[in-house]
């Protein structure tokens, strides 16, 4: 039984009385088993199903890893990211988290997915206005990758991909809004901003401009990936996810 057909059968049972669902359509309904749904799709055809690239046979997958941020202390600090879908070379930790990783020395694929519905990216955090998400997403990749200390093969790829419906009214053109200069200009303000020297951070502020070079950005609509998928399970689930996190939030 596929991923969608667990969810509708989870969906059907879990309703009480005639016209109330308990647990909520979103529980099940949202971009989170979205992108769950398209990763394992599109990870089982071997094909690039609309992206640029295909996921390897030996790749791991998984949901709300954990990217550490180069900027954890005081006065200005942050937390470490969750990103909605990461693929790639790369395992969990044993050091006591349950989402944070380590990419693999030899790794030749990390591609981190961000997952959109009817939500804007996020343009600043609580203490520091012109950040976005983008920019924080990448930055952390790019810590990341620094934990390698060695340089990377001309065979590695590198991804940053986001996904949202084409009717979005809070994404729009955002090739020409996140673009690389856009975002080294956001990083530099950032570590210009940020006092608080540690060694991560220096290695950071040396490395960082050229491991961005290195990765491929790539904003993606959820029809055109679901389109080359061409599943209708996929495609009745996506029209639900637009019916109960979208439109009825007035976007």
């Amino acid at each position: 039984m596929s991923m969608i057909s667990i969810l509708n059968d989870l969906f059907e049972i879990s309703k009480v009385g005639k016209d109330w669902l308990f647990p909520p359509s979103l529980l099940i309904y949202n971009e989170g088993w979205l992108l769950r749904a398209v990763l394992q799709l599109w990870a089982s055809s071997r094909e690039n199903k609309g992206l640029s690239f295909s996921c390897p046979k030996e790749a791991a997958l998984f949901s709300e890893a954990q990217l550490r941020t180069p900027f954890y202390k005081a006065p200005l600090k942050e937390t470490h990211t969750h990103v909605d879908g990461l693929v790639g070379d790369f395992t969990i930790r044993r050091d006591g988290t349950k989402s944070g990783i380590n990419i693999k020395q030899d790794f030749k694929l990390l591609a981190v997915f961000e997952a959109k519905m009817y939500s804007g990216l996020a343009q600043g955090t609580t203490k520091i206005e012109n950040y976005s998400q983008v920019s924080r997403t990448i930055a952390c990749m790019i810590n990341e990758l620094l934990t390698l200390k060695k340089p990377l093969a001309e065979s590695c790829s590198i991804y940053y991909v986001v996904l949202y419906p084409k009717d979005s009214t809070k994404i729009r053109q955002p090739e020409q809004k996140y673009t690389k200069d856009n975002i080294k200009k956001e990083i530099a303000c950032r570590l210009k901003d940020y006092e608080v020297s540690h060694s991560i951070l220096e290695q950071f502020n040396a490395e960082w401009e050229r491991l961005l070079n290195l990765i491929k950005i790539e904003f993606k609509t959820w029809e055109e990936i679901i389109k080359q998928i061409n599943q209708a399970e996929l495609e009745t689930f996506y029209r639900n996810c637009v019916k109960y996190g979208g439109k009825e939030k007035g976007d």
